[in-house]
């Protein structure tokens, strides 16, 4: 089901497929017969016109070690470490291989601008894909300049990575330096800082509780100071009454009218009334002193009222700058947590990176190795052949001179077919000179016999010499 699938794909992709022509050239088949035995495949035309699946997969073996650096061996510690976490492994050795080789060859013809390659292309090639595919390959091999800039580019992007790797690196260092003397410092700071908060609980109490006895003090000053004002009133009246009395006193003894046990009597009355003013003004004289006393704790109420706002104000202005640097530390602690999620990023993408270099440079070293290789064979057969050709040379030198002494020769045997030709037409000349004697002395014999002879029987014998 899997090839007749892969089949029908191939054949679809076949069918449109034929637009990635235009993203390289057609190569003829001299050419990719040429490339083929420069890898080291003896692969004829044939084998390309009328490809079979062998010839498919020792092709694209080739290639995918050449271009890509996936060797047999990788392949093949890929397969076993697969493997050895999956159970009747017997079952899939060869299947897992092919498929195996099937995705690397596919990724390898997706880099090659062949995007409609299926499982059918190695084992049942199509003669018009194949060399298709063969031409985006051999285009792929002859002309890597845009991936080598492709992978340069790679190499500075992963340097310019690793160095803002290493940026964000010292800045996550000096904030988690920052961020620890913050929390060493928030750890010396917390007693005191529980201090400072105990201190102001109690002083707010206490606060509280001058605040309330201001209230009451404050509300028996306005009591007492209202008491006070008739108090001084009362003391006024009662210091002008004392004062009248004085001088009806002074009057009364100066007039001496009336009996003395009536004036003695009047004067024990004013005497009695005026000692119960002067308690009743003591009184209040010692009331005033004891008001005065306690406006003096209040104001020295007040006195310390104050210095506990200004106590609470400390501890206010404490607690702020305590509440700002946990934001502090708070902003500081979130941009270590971004920061360290930007620096796991960059890690990363610096390990995706970092991976994609190494394959890149195991492939150039594998293409090295194999470049070395095939110079080394290359440097082999050039001394092969320079010794070859340094033989050649010789033996063209010894031919060279042979062919002089042919050359000699040969004049001297062509002076001497001429000397040879100068006697044979000397001889012809001779011989032809002979024939015309001889046919004039034929001629004069055979007149003499005309002559004497029979005409007839001359005849007969000249018709039987013919």
């Amino acid at each position: 089901m899997a090839s007749s699938s892969a089949g029908a794909g191939a054949n679809g992709g076949g069918a449109n497929g034929g637009d990635n022509y235009s993203s390289f050239p057609a190569v003829k088949t001299e050419e990719l017969v040429a490339v083929l035995n420069e890898m080291g495949l003896l692969i004829g035309a044939e084998d390309i016109v009328k490809p079979q699946g062998h010839v498919a997969h020792r092709v694209f073996v080739a290639f995918l070690e050449c271009l890509s650096g996936t060797n047999q061996e990788l392949m093949e510690r890929t397969r076993q470490s697969t493997l050895a976490q999956t159970e009747y492994k017997e079952m899939y050795e060869d299947g897992l291989q092919f498929l195996m080789l099937f995705r690397e060859v596919r990724e390898m013809m997706a880099a090659a601008t062949i995007t409609d390659f299926h499982l059918q292309d190695m084992t049942r090639p199509n003669p018009k894909r194949f060399k298709r595919q063969m031409s985006a390959l051999v285009n792929f091999y002859r002309f890597r300049s845009d991936r080598i800039a492709e992978f340069e580019e790679l190499i500075t992007n992963s340097e310019d990575l690793e160095t803002r790797r290493n940026e964000l690196e010292d800045d996550i260092d000096q904030n988690r330096s920052e961020l620890d003397r913050i929390k060493r410092q928030r750890e010396i700071d917390e007693p005191k800082v529980q201090a400072l908060k105990a201190t102001n609980a109690q002083v707010t109490e206490k606060l509280m509780q001058a605040r309330r006895l201001q209230d009451r003090l404050i509300n028996e000053i306005d009591v007492h100071k209202s008491d006070r004002e008739q108090l001084v009133a009362k003391q006024q009246g009662l210091f002008e009454e004392k004062l009248r009395l004085t001088e009806k006193l002074t009057y009364l003894k100066a007039r001496v009218v009336s009996s003395p046990k009536k004036m003695k009597s009047t004067v024990t009355e004013l005497v009695e009334k005026v000692n119960q003013d002067t308690l009743s003004l003591s009184e209040s004289e010692k009331k005033a002193r004891d008001y005065e006393e306690r406006l003096e704790v209040l104001n020295n109420l007040d006195a310390d009222l104050e210095a506990c706002l200004v106590a609470m104000e400390q501890v206010n202005a404490e607690l702020l700058r305590t509440s700002g640097e946990e934001r502090d530390f708070e902003d500081t602690a979130a941009l270590c947590e971004t920061r360290n999620h930007e620096s796991e990023q960059l890690e990363h993408q610096l390990q995706q990176t970092t991976r994609k270099v190494t394959l890149a440079i195991e492939k150039i070293e594998r293409s090295k190795k194999l470049l070395d290789g095939k110079m080394e064979i290359h440097a082999q057969k050039m001394e092969a052949l320079s010794e070859e050709l340094e033989k050649i040379k010789a033996v063209k030198q010894e031919r060279l001179a042979l062919a002089d002494i042919r050359l000699n020769e040969g004049d001297q045997i062509e002076d001497k077919i001429n000397e040879l030709r100068l006697m044979y037409d000397d001889y012809c000349s001779r011989m032809h000179r002979q024939k015309e004697s001889i046919e004039k002395a034929v001629t004069v014999y055979i007149s003499t016999l005309t002559n004497t002879l029979d005409l007839d029987r001359f005849e007969d014998a000249t018709s039987l010499q013919v």
